[in-house]
């Protein structure tokens, strides 16, 4: 199928995408472009799906982002989805099985950074914890906004990063395995200041290691020092799920905007993430209000879209792929 060779359409590998059928679909479509979330994936699962995934593609070019964690980490499994409740209290644990009133933190450095006092924001913002006590063992947290908290779901210690020693630390393991499979891009999450990015790149460059870096905008900070990161990356990730957390909604559609227009000005390729087409997630067609916006985006000059819970956790990532395949065809001749 025909489409803009300067777009790039980069799908998020999991659950219900990380098969034969769907990878098959994709050689066939000349779909090479994969994220790989470091979130949700161990180093073990990250080299067995970059086998998996050329196995299929054989001799075929494939293009790998690896997507590691930053500063934001993840909850430990739930055997099911948690009912949180305003006012309920709930203990917070590291290296221990969820349960029905225990969150597990698998992260330490997580848990060391926490203080009471502090609020903890799940699930993109949408659950909100207050951090009542803490002791060697566990903290107690208080539900101040309630909802379904699902597995490994997101969790950021309001107004508090981990030291950038401290994140590579953790992620030193997956950028070293980066290397050996030759994966050429690495997406880092919740960039703040340029410096992010060149502790990175000094890393990869003590192990020789060369890879596409990608700063993801996905904090207020990231906003403030857009330039300085700028002209240390190689390419940004505007990723709306998370900034959402933290800028007003009415403002995300500005900053997309200004932030379009200073990535341009520069020659930074830039890349729109987080509920593009979200409601594929569920639904084989986009609603009236994503292909508007989407056609939107074109006219700005995008490089591309990432898609994540549309591929990665979607009824039918298949289905979701195609629609927005039709749309860059009808597109064409348009743009």
């Amino acid at each position: 199928m025909k489409r803009k060779d300067n777009f790039k359409l980069i799908i998020t590998l999991g659950p219900t995408s990380r098969n034969k059928d769907f990878l098959h679909f994709c050689r066939k479509n000349n779909l090479v472009n994969f994220r790989l979330n470091c979130s949700h994936l161990s180093p073990s699962d990250v080299d067995k799906s970059v086998d998996f995934v050329r196995e299929i593609f054989g001799r075929q070019n494939t293009n790998f982002y690896l997507d590691l964690k930053g500063h934001k980490h993840r909850i430990g499994k739930l055997a099911k989805p948690l009912n949180l409740e305003s006012g309920q209290q709930i203990r917070i644990l590291v290296h221990r099985q969820s349960g029905r009133d225990v969150i597990s933190l698998p992260s330490a450095e997580i848990f060391d950074l926490i203080e009471p006092g502090d609020l903890l924001l799940l699930m993109d913002g949408s659950i909100s914890l207050k951090i009542i006590t803490k002791n060697n063992n566990q903290l107690i947290g208080e539900v101040i906004q309630g909802g379904i908290l699902r597995s490994q779901a997101g969790i950021i210690v309001q107004d508090k990063v981990l030291p950038e020693q401290a994140i590579l630390k953790l992620e030193s393991e997956y950028l070293n395995l980066a290397k050996r499979k030759n994966i050429g891009h690495i997406a880092l999450s919740y960039v703040s200041k340029p410096q992010d990015i060149e502790s990175v790149r000094k890393y990869c460059q003590q192990i020789d290691y060369s890879p596409v870096l990608t700063a993801k905008i996905e904090q207020p900070d990231a906003l403030k020092n857009l330039k300085g990161i700028l002209k240390v990356t190689d390419e940004i990730w505007y990723c709306r799920g998370d900034l959402g957390t933290f800028v007003p909604f009415d403002q995300l559609a500005i900053w997309q905007e200004k932030v379009i227009k200073q990535a341009k000005s520069m020659k930074i390729p830039l890349f729109i993430a987080g509920q593009v087409f979200q409601y594929l997630t569920h639904f084989s067609e986009p609603t009236r209000s994503e292909v508007v916006h989407f056609y939107y985006l074109l006219r700005l000059g995008i490089n591309g879209i990432v898609l994540s819970d549309e591929t990665a956790i979607g009824k039918n990532p298949e289905a979701a792929v195609w629609a927005i395949l039709s749309l860059l065809k009808k597109y064409d001749s348009r743009l």
